[in-house]
This record gives structure tokens, C-alpha cells and sequence, in this order.
């Protein structure tokens, strides 16, 4: 998996492109980690935000397409059959067809941040016949939603790191241990401060 990792980094935008896919085709590729890493990369000038925007929400929509018409296609039954050879567990595929049935289409909207049962939800959504306009106007929202999320997220973490790397590290360690240290001095003195008040209450 590091040695996929590197080279879907390596290869810039069209490495997060098929890395991100991969995932709706049930591929243990991290979509997230790919985002975060393509808008920190953004962020240095090795290409352009609106670009990486464009790749990942594609990546990702058209893999929620995909996924979709391959679960209407097989069937329900031949899914299951399909999932046990991938060697999912039950109980995910039980939580994620209930949380469909449930909350379809809210759930459609926000399936992508559901860590272990989301690359299963398109699938789930297609063998179940839910429609398709539906489906494929709640997973563009979705995917925007999305990519927007770790794009934010990757420029914060990038802006995080800008701001200690101006600093020295070890200044940073004292006044850290410093406002430890105090937090528990304070600590100690009310503690013993209320034990005093409580002996002398007749």
C-alpha cells in the first residue's frame, strides 16, 4: 500500500485522479489522504487549485456513477454474492442498506464521509433500484461537498504547518510544558484549597 501511495503522489494530478476512483471500485486506495496531499500541493504552485477541484470531484463522481450502475446491473442478490468474495464484512453490508433504506436521501449526501460503509453505498443504491436522478443529483451535491471539505482541509494544513516551521520547535516545547505545568499547579492548589474550606465547615 506505501509503495501504491507513492506512486499515485508521483504521478501529481492524474495519480489522485485514478487513486480517488479506485476507491468506488472498492479499492483500499485512502481518498481522503490523496485530497489533503493534492491541495497541499496546490497550495506550494505545482498546479492550480480549480484544477485539483475539477479532478477530485470527477474522480469521484464518476466512480459513484459507475459503482451505481454496476449494483443496478448485477442485482441484489449477485452483490451479495460479490461482497462475500471481497470478503466484506456482513454486518456492513446489513448498516449500510439500513441507513439507506432509513435515510436515503440525506444519506446520499453525506455517504462519502462514512468511513468503512461508504464504498459500498452506491453499490447498495443501484441493486436496490433507487432511482437515478435521485441518486446522481444527491451524489454530485455530495461529491462538492466533499472535495471542498479536504481541499479547505489540505490549505489549512499546509497554512498549520507554514506558521510552526516560522518558529523554533523547542520555544514551542517550553510553552507548551509551561502551560502544563501550570494548568496542574492550578489544579493542585484549588483541590487543596477546597479540602481546607470543607475541614472547617462545623
Amino acid at each position: 500500500m506505501h509503495t501504491v501511495m507513492l506512486w499515485l503522489t508521483h504521478e501529481g494530478l492524474w495519480g489522485i485522479f485514478f487513486g480517488v476512483l479506485g476507491e468506488a471500485f472498492l479499492l483500499p486506495l485512502p481518498a481522503e489522504t490523496l485530497a489533503t496531499f493534492g491541495s497541499i500541493e496546490a497550495s506550494k504552485g505545482f498546479y492550480p487549485l480549480w484544477l485539483l477541484l475539477i479532478v477530485l470531484f470527477s474522480a469521484t463522481y464518476i466512480g459513484s456513477i459507475t459503482a451505481y450502475w454496476i449494483g443496478r446491473g448485477i442485482g441484489k442478490v449477485a452483490m451479495l454474492r460479490v461482497y462475500k468474495k471481497l470478503r466484506i464484512k456482513d454486518e456492513h453490508i446489513a448498516l449500510a442498506e439500513k441507513q439507506l433504506v432509513k435515510y436515503s436521501v440525506p444519506l446520499l449526501l453525506a455517504y462519502r464521509f462514512l468511513v468503512g460503509i461508504r464504498g459500498l453505498i452506491p453499490y447498495v443504491a443501484g441493486a436496490n433500484r433507487i432511482p437515478f436522478a435521485i441518486f446522481a443529483l444527491t451524489s454530485a451535491i455530495g461529491a462538492a461537498l466533499w472535495v471542498v471539505v479536504f481541499a479547505v482541509f489540505g490549505r489549512l494544513l499546509e497554512s498549520l504547518v507554514s506558521m510552526l516551521s516560522e518558529y523554533q520547535i523547542h520555544t514551542l516545547i517550553l510553552i507548551v510544558f509551561v502551560a502544563l505545568v501550570s494548568g496542574y499547579a492550578g489544579y493542585r492548589i484549588g483541590k487543596r484549597a477546597g479540602l481546607s474550606s470543607s475541614d472547617h465547615r462545623p
